[in-house]
């Protein structure tokens, strides 16, 4: 059942561009430590100091519509705010670290531009409570160790593929070696909001890691964790795929969005909603909530939430478990949920 009122969200996005880019430009706490590798040559990744606590990325290779860079670490200091540049004609921003330490997102994430980001970092990813986003595109987070292009090319962290030549192709899929890291997500970020109850009247609200409307914010690795983190794209796609050793994730663009489709997977890994998370895709048309695991379990007040505001036709939230999903003590819901247990449904 999908709850029908007559709020306008189509103009949030307006209100919550402007206090990502602009909070926090004050704090003094840890720096952020993004450091480069050597593997592009004379097309090296720069970080570039804006002020004492931002940051922007330049540089990297360019080819095509697509922008490659490359970091040694890749991790952002709590107050501190890191950005990549979007230089004319890019629409996709690829990105891997290829040392051998997990990336902790402390700070804000960032593109100025209207990119695409995808990141990826086989040691695992952790985004810290107070942890947010500041992009107008989709984001796909992964511990895949390369990303594949449909011609045949790929962007591996594993230097010893790096000698294949960066490529203008469509990314097609993500490819997973053995004992695939795990991502975690504790932000608890809040900004402003029109109310739902009143849409005249500006609230608090908890939105975590956030997308604009309609785009597609995805976290695809080995266990995904949700300790107290939220993770909301109005009127948009989430993803959440949590793959065992030896995977292989299609991707496929339709539009604004990205398609993820696991049907080359064979295993799954688990993922956990705890201490009060929530997945929200509500909107004036609400958008799609997928998860796609083994064991997937909501505890301690943990939500699902796929509210259509408005009068149009809304989308779903899509479990597939291939072991179980388990809904722990009280207080947790999903509304509007397609269950397919103990197997993934096939198209």
């Amino acid at each position: 059942m999908k709850r029908k009122t007559s709020l306008d969200y189509s103009n949030t996005f307006v209100l919550i561009s402007s206090l990502l880019l602009t909070e926090h430009l004050f704090s003094t706490k840890t720096q952020a430590q993004v450091i480069p590798d050597q593997t592009l040559g004379l097309e090296i990744s720069i970080v570039a100091p804006i002020d004492a606590v931002n940051e922007l990325i330049v540089g990297g290779a360019k080819r095509g519509g697509n922008l490659f860079h490359s970091f040694q670490d890749f991790n952002i200091g709590e107050g501190k705010s890191v950005f990549f540049a979007n230089p004319q004609g890019v629409m996709n921003i690829f990105s891997r670290v290829t040392g051998g330490n997990p990336s902790q997102i402390l700070g804000r994430l960032g593109v100025l531009g209207q990119s695409n980001l995808f990141f990826i970092n086989p040691n695992g990813v952790l985004f810290g409570p107070n942890a947010s986003l500041a992009l107008s595109g989709s984001l796909l987070v992964s511990t895949a160790n390369s990303i594949l292009f449909a011609d045949g090319s790929e962007f591996s962290t594993n230097l010893a593929q790096n000698n294949s030549l960066l490529t203008i192709s469509v990314p097609i899929g993500l490819q997973f070696d053995t004992s695939p890291a795990s991502i975690t997500n504790q932000s608890r970020f809040t900004t402003l909001l029109p109310s739902f109850s009143d849409p005249n009247t500006i609230e608090p609200v908890t939105v975590g890691l956030f997308v604009f409307p309609g785009k597609t914010l995805a976290l695809v690795s080995g266990d995904i964790n949700l300790e107290g983190g939220n993770l909301t794209a109005f009127q948009g796609q989430i993803e959440l795929g949590a793959v065992d050793a030896n995977s292989t994730v299609n991707i496929s663009s339709t539009g604004e969005n990205w398609q993820l489709d696991y049907q080359q997977v064979q295993n799954f890994k688990d993922i956990t909603l705890s201490k009060g998370s929530s997945v929200d895709a509500s909107g004036a048309s609400s958008g799609t909530i997928t998860l796609n695991g083994s064991s997937i379990t909501l505890s301690n007040n943990s939500r699902l939430v796929s509210f259509n505001i408005g009068t149009q036709q809304g989308g779903d939230i899509i479990v597939n478990a291939i072991r179980s999903f388990n809904i722990e003590g009280t207080g947790n819901f999903a509304e509007a949920v397609q269950i397919n247990a103990n197997g993934l449904a096939k198209p």
